[in-house]
């Protein structure tokens, strides 16, 4: 036990394996001289036939006797005195090693990065041991692992990946130096060893190839091997800490830890709660989550979270009913594109890419998505906002209005929210059910907009037609009523102007709803780029409003047009998602979400299918609104 210590603390070129040699049941020590400069290889420790030559002594537990340890001992101290143990720290240390490999101290705690040799005879030297996440650390917190393929992702800057690609030749020293220098043991009474790669002079290949590095954690007696891969996208790690199974939509109490690309860049680390939210898409096996970040005692806290706002309420979309996990992203940033076009634009959500760790078991590429709400649009005391969630056709609601003062939802027979007011975030003296209740009656029943007068309200029909256009061209058939929003907002006389936004777009560029859910509910329909039908390719609002003045066709052809001349295009469009998707591939992350979700299309195919079904959608409405784009 004496000797095997003593061992422990020897850097690893010259002695740093102690363990069972399985085949002669005793202890082993492995002594790996260093090379000299002239030496090209690392002298290899693999076979037992040539142990003994290269200082591999294995003492049979039945010889053990004073001699021998006295013999050892000497060896030992002789080696230290010539200096023949190097101790090149992977913080910035100088490699002496023809392979460019670079050894830390074999001390507590420490990584070093071994040659392919070494790292296979010191290997074979341990017992082995199941792989668990929580021996592992990522800058001093949880590292986002997958437990199940003993692996741990390490999130790179893609951009500085490129930039390192092309300046200089990204050496292992420089690797070990700044890409692994955040990996630790947990317990520092163990170390982890590397084996070093031709991988680790081509990074960006490594992260969109997902390589897996080999390592191996060992504590002296037992070592767990895991896989190391980087990913070009940050990592969302949450573990549930109650004891309860995820079953519905029921709260759970856990931790997240968000883990950027860059050491420079803010993490975030909370408590939380969490739940399962959605409807139709709750159903499906890749599941969304609605996260609230609280301290320890369960208050509610606002963290800012990668490039998105500072918040306590987040939404993690799935993306999985898209086959190109691109549709949602493209659609909320032509949202944003086209809002630039409006006197009074109304924001929708923002969505940031991560990969998700629930409970260490990898879960794919989501979309970490800003509520729309108060926040989101700067809404002020007295404002109001409402969140359409169903069907006036499928569930009339219309006359529960007044029996709803008190009340911030409004369910149907199911037990499903129809309309909820989202802002104010409680009851108060503020909050009301008018306006909603007066725009609701308008499109469903009378169809007049005098009623808005009346009620002393106004509509911004700017806003009506730029909703109701921007639904046309993506053909977002499931947000022309529900999935939608009404703003009111309360100007100094006291009374209200009406606006429209959107969300929930993963009904876009051709994919449609069909009641399939062994077809996740989605079919991509290319016909839909060809056709207008009202109240599936414009709002129900809109067409209320038609009918009352039907001058508004050429305030919808108008606003078309200026879109056009602004830029706005099937090439602007198209480049957007191209953009998210290489993203998506270079980062390593779309290849894992395949093998994670496999589909029966693969992204490639859908993605391409996608950009035909825009650039036909823009010529089709540009011949409906008669507009010459030669």
């Amino acid at each position: 036990m004496v000797l095997r210590r003593a061992v422990r603390r020897l850097p690893v070129r010259a002695g740093a394996f102690l363990g069972r040699d399985r085949r002669r049941q005793g202890t082993v020590l492995c002594l790996l001289f260093p090379r000299g400069k002239g030496d090209t290889e690392p002298s290899p420790v693999s076979s037992q036939d040539s142990r003994e030559s290269l200082g591999c002594l294995t003492i049979m537990r039945n010889r053990t006797n004073s001699f021998i340890l006295l013999v050892l001992a000497g060896i030992l101290m002789a080696a230290i005195m010539s200096g023949l143990f190097r101790e090149d720290l992977i913080s910035g240390g100088q490699s002496g090693t023809a392979s460019g490999a670079s050894a830390a101290p074999a001390g507590a705690g420490s990584v070093q990065l071994l040659s392919s040799g070494e790292y296979e005879a010191g290997r074979n030297m341990y017992a082995e041991k199941d792989f668990s996440a929580s021996d592992l650390l990522w800058q001093g917190g949880p590292a986002a692992c997958d437990e199940k393929s003993a692996s741990v992702y390490i999130p790179f800057d893609a951009e500085q990946m490129e930039e390192a690609s092309h300046a200089e030749k990204y050496t292992r020293d420089r690797f070990a130096r700044e890409i692994l220098a955040g990996l630790e043991p947990a317990d520092k009474n163990c170390t982890i060893y590397i084996c070093s790669d031709d991988m680790m002079d081509l990074p960006a290949e490594a992260v969109s190839g997902g390589y897996p590095f080999q390592a191996i954690l060992a504590d002296g007696e037992r070592a767990e091997a895991f896989h190391i891969i980087l990913t070009g996208l940050p990592a969302l790690c949450i573990d549930k800490t109650d004891s309860e199974e995820i079953v519905y939509k029921e709260e759970h109490q856990g931790k997240l830890r968000y883990i950027p690309m860059s050491a420079s860049d803010e993490e975030a680390d909370s408590f939380c709660r969490f739940h399962v939210r959605g409807n139709v898409s709750s159903t499906l096996d890749k599941k969304p989550y609605k996260i609230s970040l609280t301290d320890k005692a369960g208050n509610k806290i606002k963290t800012g979270i990668g490039t998105l706002r500072e918040d306590d309420d987040w939404i993690l979309n799935p993306l999985f009913t898209d086959f190109t996990r691109v549709r949602e992203m493209t659609a909320y940033a032509l949202w944003d594109s086209i809002s630039a076009f409006s006197d009074f634009p109304q924001a929708s959500s923002r969505m940031q890419y991560v990969e998700l760790f629930m409970d260490n078991v990898y879960q794919g590429i989501y979309g970490l998505m800003e509520p729309v709400d108060g926040k989101q649009l700067a809404l002020q005391p007295g404002d109001l906002l409402y969140k359409i969630d169903r069907w006036d056709r499928e569930y009339p609601y219309i006359d529960e209005y007044e029996s709803k003062e008190g009340e911030t939802e409004i369910y149907n027979d199911r037990g499903f929210p129809c309309v909820e007011i989202k802002y104010p975030r409680s009851w108060d003296r503020t909050a009301s059910w008018l306006p909603m209740q007066v725009f609701h009656r308008f499109v469903f029943r009378t169809q007049d907009p005098g009623a808005f007068e009346e009620a002393g309200l106004k509509t911004d029909l700017d806003s009506i037609v730029s909703m109701s256009l921007y639904c046309a061209l993506t053909h977002a058939m499931d947000s022309t009523w529900k999935n939608s929003l009404l703003i009111a907002k309360m100007d100094g006389e006291g009374s209200y102007t009406l606006y429209r936004t959107i969300w929930d777009l993963n009904f876009v560029f051709g994919d449609v709803f069909v009641y399939a859910p062994e077809e996740g509910y989605t079919a991509f329909d290319p016909g839909t780029a060809l056709t207008y039908i009202p109240e599936q390719d414009s709002t129900f609002d809109f067409e209320a409003f038609l009918a009352a003045d039907p001058s508004l066709e050429q305030a919808l052809a108008a606003k078309w047009a200026l879109w056009r001349a602004g830029g706005i295009s099937a090439d602007s469009v198209c480049a957007g998602a191209e953009q998210y998707m290489s993203l998506l591939t270079k980062s390593g992350a779309m290849s894992r979400e395949m093998q994670r979700w496999p589909q029966d299309r693969s992204y490639e195919e859908a993605l391409g299918q996608m950009q035909e079904w825009i650039r036909a959608r823009f010529a089709y409405l540009d011949r409906y609104f008669g507009l010459d784009t030669k």
